[in-house]
């Protein structure tokens, strides 16, 4: 019922009511194939169809809740679903409180899944993470997944645009910094290296100044 599924999809043009028939049918089955879900969550995705990408993903992990490439995929769908479907954005998504159906619940097991997958990078993931922070205003979680976007990908260009934009934003800094976390301190994140600068730094130079010079040991006359 799977295979009907896609191949419905993959015609031309595209049967996409007969392909989401086949697809839905194949899950009532109890058909536990990955890719059958994956090929009914991209062809929702590419459709720009959120909810039923989101759907198309979770009903599969019911039955196979590890799988990191379907959590990556609902998790992004859910995402976009909360973005375009409220002004508010995720404040507002029934799965925004920490459950299982968030979008970051849903992000997060993906990027600690074990399962290896090579459709999706952790800088994919991550990027996911960073835009559902910003949604949050969570400036924390942002630096914490720049952050780990830079470990796994750094050569990544999206990563350079993503932290040009938000960090003007919200006044991340520069990517170049040699400290990514932060902590709050009021509604401003302080930099721990600027902590340390303003902190830190300057007791050491006093302590400098007024230490005093080391007396030398007086030198015997040669005989």
């Amino acid at each position: 019922m799977g295979a009907l599924g896609w191949i419905y999809k993959a015609w031309v043009p595209a049967r996409l009511t007969d392909a989401r028939e086949r697809f839905r049918r194949a899950y009532q089955l109890k058909n536990v194939n990955q890719s059958t879900y994956e090929h009914w969550a991209n062809m929702e995705w590419k459709e720009r169809e959120w909810a039923r990408s989101a759907e198309a993903a979770g009903v599969r992990l019911k039955l196979l809740p590890a799988s990191k490439a379907l959590l990556y995929m609902a998790g992004r769908a859910r995402h976009r679903l909360a973005r375009e479907s409220s002004p508010a954005g995720l404040h507002h998504d029934k799965g925004s409180n920490g459950g299982e159906a968030c979008p970051q619940s849903r992000l997060e097991r993906a990027i600690e899944a074990k399962e290896a997958d090579d459709q999706f990078t952790e800088g994919e993931i991550c990027r996911a993470l960073v835009l559902v922070c910003e949604m949050q205003a969570d400036v924390v979680g942002m630096q914490k997944y720049f952050s780990r976007w830079r470990r796994s990908s750094s050569g990544d260009p999206d990563l350079a645009s993503e932290w040009s934009r938000l960090s003007k934003k919200f006044k991340l800094g520069t990517l170049d910094e040699p400290v990514l976390k932060v902590t709050e301190v009021g509604a401003r994140p302080i930099h721990l290296m600027k902590r340390l600068e303003t902190g830190l730094l300057p007791l050491m130079c006093a302590a400098r100044r007024n230490r005093r010079p080391c007396r030398q040991a007086p030198q015997r006359p040669h005989p």
